[in-house]
């Protein structure tokens, strides 16, 4: 019984998180092009709550003993450095052109896309502005919704405690708003042994690295 309300868990989570349409990358993006990368996600990593209803939360209460734990470790992890390293390397090895888009970014602030031709899929936001902002023919947009430590409930009780990061990336062709790639990765590493360590939080660590490591190896294969 236990194991099939964990195998529940991990079903409600997995479709409360498979929501967006994937999009194979086009070729297209391999002309001579020039492609602007945007990385928009929080510094530091959560501690994120998923019940078995679906729901997730943040957990941000300083007293909580996760919380805690995690902010041990925090300043360990260079995500976005790492992000921007390898997925410039990725590129540069195709011989496709880019700029790192340094410039505070937030996609809540941009307008709403009505798309213009049901048989192709655009970005629901309009980046098509960029284009002229930045001198650049494509947007590739990674964004990190969460990453860390990932609790799964089954009712009141704790199933399972994993290392977590989920990420979308769309390339957005700014000629026309277009996707020439859009993709969701979710990554989970179980923790081995005591999520504590020994009293220096290590374990944790590596489990939130290696899935760190892992996320970003699979963004790569599919550039």
């Amino acid at each position: 019984m236990k194991n099939l309300k964990l195998v529940l868990a991990y079903i409600v989570l997995f479709f409360a998180t498979s929501c967006i349409t994937t999009v194979p990358i086009s070729q297209e993006f391999y002309k001579e092009t020039k492609v602007g990368i945007i990385i928009q996600m929080d510094n530091d990593p959560s501690v994120i709550r998923a019940q078995t209803d679906g729901i997730t939360q943040i957990i941000s209460d300083p007293e909580n003993r996760f919380y805690i734990g995690l902010s041990k470790i925090k300043s360990n992890f260079t995500f976005k450095e790492s992000l921007k390293t390898e997925i410039s390397n990725a590129l540069a090895s195709k011989n496709k052109k880019f700029e790192i888009i340094t410039d505070n970014f937030n996609d809540a602030s941009l307008t709403k896309f009505e798309a213009p031709n049901l048989n192709m899929e655009y970005s629901k936001s309009d980046f098509r502005f960029m284009k002229e902002k930045y001198n650049v023919d494509e947007i590739l947009f990674i964004k990190v919704h969460n990453y860390g430590l990932l609790l799964v409930y089954s009712g009141v009780l704790l199933a399972t405690k994993k290392g977590h990061t989920l990420i979308d990336t769309q390339i957005i062709n700014l000629k026309d708003n277009s996707l020439l790639q859009q993709k969701r990765f979710e990554t989970n590493t179980k923790i081995k042994g005591n999520w504590k360590g020994e009293g220096d939080y290590k374990n944790l660590q590596t489990a939130i690295q290696t899935t760190i490591d892992n996320s970003i190896l699979k963004i790569k294969k599919k550039l």
